[in-house]
């Protein structure tokens, strides 16, 4: 069947689709870019918090930064985990275009 034969009802349902697709994929990428900079964040806090602990040997803000350290060293193993393989990445990406090109009510 022609592609423009379909009825216009359904080529802008694939419109749509796309569209939200395409949307989707931006807000991915915006949660992907945040949780790269809590890391970077992560981290620079605490470099910079044992370098001060370093300085200071009082036991009461050793326990403190030990506890603050674990909650940091714990966001960065999130934020890690978050973090996606990029030949996976790629080969999905390349499915879907497949898988798209492919539909034949478009």
């Amino acid at each position: 069947m022609d592609k423009d034969a379909k009825p216009l009802s359904e080529r802008k349902n694939v419109t749509r689709l796309l569209t939200d697709l395409h949307d989707t994929l931006k807000g991915a990428i915006k949660l992907l870019d945040s949780a790269n900079w809590m890391q970077r964040a992560a981290k620079l806090l605490i470099d910079v918090g044992d370098n001060k602990n370093l300085e200071r040997n009082a036991s009461q803000l050793k326990t403190e930064w030990a506890y603050v350290k674990g909650f940091l060293e714990d966001i960065m193993q999130i934020t890690e985990n978050l973090v996606p393989d990029p030949a996976m990445t790629q080969q999905r990406c390349q499915s879907q275009i497949e898988i798209v090109r492919n539909w034949d009510w478009i």
